[in-house]
């Protein structure tokens, strides 16, 4: 880190080499490089590090990583892995806390398990959306341990209306990270999962690590390289099920969107009819 000043501007500034936001670093913990992997948990889950033009988040690796030119994915299946419960009690205005009737064991729902993840309340149905009856939606700062019978939420700001029962089965809908669970494609239901992220080192399963968000990376290329086939102008990049890319051309030969996911533009230009896998990511910036 640099401190410089700019006479022109008379304005001071910093120059960072890299950014740490979104989350910290845990107590009595060391840096953790994108390249480097951990069985310790060094950062809070989906904490944000730049690194020059790309951007990383921490996350936990359910599987090992099987080829890094591969996208990952997002392993929590909703409901299971999340909940649709009641609230326990009354929540009032300006409480940061919410006690959800979660049935998650301290084996499924450890300390934390909610941190940085997110809470959809619903308002009460039965009368008009109003400045006392609204939805809303708040961040998950911490959550305590289950019990099998509930557990309680820290979070990101305060209630700003009392929440009612909905008379059904949930008042609230509770999604953990998408990066506590990271996975390789076809964990839970292949084409039915969202993309996260590409990692930068072999991690093992159960251990902790980055992947790259948002920035220049280098990905599988899908039938043939990016750019190769179809029109000059077709630049985006789509995911399909198994994590590579492809370009809507490049994957049916024809001008139809039939993709999973858009993960970027391509990088190289491709006017000699000869593509790349290189592409801009733009998933999490």
């Amino acid at each position: 880190m640099n401190a410089h000043y700019i006479p022109e501007r008379f304005s001071n500034g910093v120059v960072f080499d890299h950014l740490i936001s979104d989350g910290n670093l845990l107590p009595d913990q060391e840096y953790q490089d994108p390249c480097e992997r951990s069985t310790v948990q060094k950062f809070t889950i989906g904490t944000r590090l730049v690194i020059g033009e790309r951007a990383f988040r921490y996350g936990f690796f359910h599987q090992a990583v099987g080829e890094m030119s591969y996208a990952l994915v997002n392993g929590n299946v909703i409901p299971n892995d999340g909940a649709e419960p009641l609230f326990v009690g009354t929540p009032l205005i300006g409480d940061r806390t919410i006690i959800v009737a979660d049935a998650g064991s301290p084996a499924n729902r450890p300390v934390n398990y909610y941190q940085g993840g997110y809470v959809f309340i619903y308002r009460n149905p039965t009368i008009a959306q109003s400045a006392t009856n609204h939805d809303q939606f708040r961040r998950v700062v911490s959550s305590t341990v289950g019990t099998t019978a509930n557990l309680i939420l820290t979070l990101d700001y305060p209630l700003t209306c009392t929440p009612a029962h909905t008379g059904n089965a949930n008042d609230l809908d509770i999604y953990p990270s998408q990066y506590s669970l990271i996975c390789q494609p076809g964990h839970s239901s292949a084409g039915e999962e969202s993309f996260v992220g590409f990692a930068h080192a072999w991690y093992a399963a159960s251990e902790y690590g980055w992947v790259q968000t948002w920035g220049p990376v280098n990905a599988h290329s899908v039938v043939k390289f990016c750019g190769e086939r179809g029109a000059p102008g077709d630049r985006d990049c789509y995911f399909t099920a198994g994590g590579g890319v492809a370009t809507a051309k490049s994957a049916s030969g024809t001008d139809v969107y039939v993709s999973f996911q858009r993960a970027g533009y391509l990088l190289p230009c491709t006017k000699s009819a000869y593509g790349s896998e290189f592409f801009m990511l733009q998933l999490a910036p």
